[in-house]
C-alpha cells in the first residue's frame, strides 16, 4: 500500500513539473533586417547552430518590407541593421513609434552606441559577430520573455496525497511555508498541502497579485481587507486570518498594494 502512495505521489509531482515547464517554456520569434544577404545567412546559421530558443521566421533587405511584415505579424526581437542605404535601422524604428519587440543592433560601426540607447535598443553586437556575446543576450531575452510569462499564468497545478488539482490563482487567499511543504488556503476553505518548497512558488505566482510578506507566507493582494499598525503591522485577509509582515519586507509591501488600490 505504500509503494503505491509513494509511486501515486510520484506520479503527481511529475504531473506537476510537466505543466509548470510547459507553462514556463519559450521560444523567441525573430527577424533579421540587414541589406547584406550574407551578413543574414551569417547570423541564421549562428543562431541555428547555438540559439536554439531562436526561430527566425522572416529575413528582410530592405526595411520597408519589414515595416509591411510587422503590422500584421509579432515577434519577440529584431537583429538590425543600422547603416543600410534604402535606409537606415534608427529611422526605421523611429518611423515605426511604439513597437512591442526587442531590438538587438547587429553593425560595424561603433558610433550609433549611443543612440541605439536612446532608442532603447535592448543591446547593440558589433560585426563580425562574437557567439559568445550572442548568445549571452539571446539567453538574457529568455530570461526576460519566460519571466513576463510566468508572472502572467492564471492556472497553477498543485499535488497533495489525493492527486493533482489545476486551479485559479484568484482562487487562492495566501499560502503557509511548514519546512519543506506549502499549505495553499483557497476562497472555497478548502487546504491543499503540496510537498514544494514556498520559495519555488515565489517565484511561480504573479508578482502583481502575490507578494510574499514573510518568509512563511505570500498573500493574494486582492484578498487583503485590512493592514494593522504595530512595529511590522500585518494584514486581514478575506477569509479573516491575520498574517505578520516581516519587517524587512515592509516597505515593499506597502508600494505594491499602493499599486492595486487608492491609498
Amino acid at each position: 500500500m505504500k509503494i503505491a502512495n509513494y509511486f501515486h505521489k510520484l506520479f503527481a509531482i511529475l504531473l506537476v513539473l510537466l505543466y509548470n515547464c510547459v507553462l514556463m517554456s519559450i521560444k523567441l520569434k525573430a527577424c533579421i533586417v540587414d541589406d547584406e544577404s550574407l551578413a543574414i545567412s551569417s547570423l541564421k546559421i549562428d543562431l541555428s547552430k547555438n540559439c536554439h530558443q531562436v526561430d527566425v521566421i522572416a529575413t528582410f533587405q530592405n526595411p520597408k518590407d519589414f515595416t509591411e511584415f510587422i503590422k500584421q505579424n509579432q515577434i519577440d526581437i529584431l537583429f538590425l541593421d543600422i547603416e543600410m542605404p534604402e535606409q537606415s535601422g534608427i529611422l526605421m524604428l523611429e518611423q515605426l513609434g511604439n513597437f512591442q519587440f526587442d531590438v538587438v543592433f547587429i553593425t560595424a560601426y561603433t558610433e550609433y552606441a549611443l543612440k541605439a540607447i536612446k532608442i532603447h535598443a535592448y543591446d547593440y553586437l558589433l560585426k563580425p559577430i562574437d557567439t559568445e556575446e550572442l548568445k549571452k543576450t539571446v539567453n538574457e531575452l529568455c530570461l526576460k520573455r519566460t519571466s513576463l510569462i510566468k508572472n502572467n499564468i492564471h492556472r497553477i497545478a498543485l499535488a497533495d496525497i489525493n492527486g493533482l488539482e489545476i486551479i485559479d490563482i484568484d482562487k487562492i487567499i495566501y499560502c503557509l511555508a511548514d519546512k519543506n511543504y506549502t499549505t495553499f488556503f483557497l476562497t472555497d476553505n478548502r487546504k491543499i498541502v503540496v510537498s514544494r518548497n514556498i520559495g519555488e512558488y515565489a517565484k511561480l505566482l504573479n508578482h502583481s497579485k502575490f507578494f510574499r510578506i514573510h518568509q512563511s507566507s505570500i498573500v493574494n493582494l486582492f484578498h487583503v481587507t485590512k493592514i494593522t499598525k504595530g512595529t511590522n503591522g500585518s494584514v486581514i485577509m478575506s477569509n479573516g486570518t491575520e498574517l505578520k509582515i516581516s519587517r524587512a519586507n515592509k516597505n515593499d509591501f506597502f508600494e505594491s498594494i499602493q499599486k492595486i488600490t487608492l491609498m
